[in-house]
């Protein structure tokens, strides 16, 4: 809702709105593909949460199905907010009418960097954020009594800095592991947005005055 806000303000000024990124979910949202603005209950939810997985998904077995049956069975988060979802509504997901889809509204360029070029550019980005203080930040949280087993603590570079810290791992190991993460997150975005239809294709065999002449006249 506030990227579709200030879509229009940008419109409204007589300019392009153009939106950059790698997070495909914020772009299913945008684009509101198979995307629904789906009820919560924060007492059924504290309710939920005292079940194992494996209670969970029986109980979606009986609500819902073919969600249960397309979640792993150690997947608790989605489990319970599917269950969670089911109970509310009083069916399942799939019998929601279908949203319409605005991904007409946009034209999309796809940027397609070489394999080896995204891996140069993950190992300096690494580097840089390990010269730069990330470790002392990590350490920083840890001592402010932030736990290793909170989500933000997961992402990509926290985990494995505050493994390091732990098991004291030397700098050339924690550099490769955060690497090899990144690389491993980067392969499953290429995989989402290889699903994503694009008007263009931005690679290094791109012709800069062909490009720009195509989006030229679409505009």
């Amino acid at each position: 809702e506030a990227a579709r806000t200030a879509i229009g303000e940008v419109r409204q000024r007589g300019k392009l709105p153009i939106l950059v990124g790698g997070t495909g979910l914020y772009l299913r949202a945008l684009w509101q593909e198979q995307w629904h603005d789906l009820p919560k209950d924060e007492a059924l939810r504290t309710s939920l949460a005292t079940l194992s997985a494996a209670e969970l998904r029986e109980r979606l077995l009986q609500v819902d199905p073919v969600r249960a049956v397309a979640l792993h069975p150690n997947d608790r988060f989605r489990l319970q907010r599917a269950l969670e979802i089911a109970t509310i509504l009083g069916h399942p997901l799939s019998d929601l009418a279908p949203v319409s889809n605005k991904r007409t509204e946009a034209f999309v360029i796809k940027v397609a960097c070489p394999r080896a070029e995204l891996h140069r550019r993950i190992a300096e980005r690494t580097r840089l954020m390990l010269e730069t203080g990330f470790i002392q930040e990590v350490k920083a949280l840890l001592d402010r009594g932030v736990a290793v087993s909170c989500k933000p603590m997961q992402s990509i570079g926290y985990a494995e800095v505050a493994q390091a810290l732990v098991e004291n791992c030397s700098s050339a190991q924690l550099e490769e592991a955060i690497v090899i993460a990144t690389r491993q997150y980067a392969k499953r975005q290429e995989t989402w947005f290889r699903k994503v239809d694009a008007e263009l294709v931005w690679d290094a065999e791109t012709e800069w005055d062909v490009f720009l002449g195509t989006i030229a006249r679409h505009l």
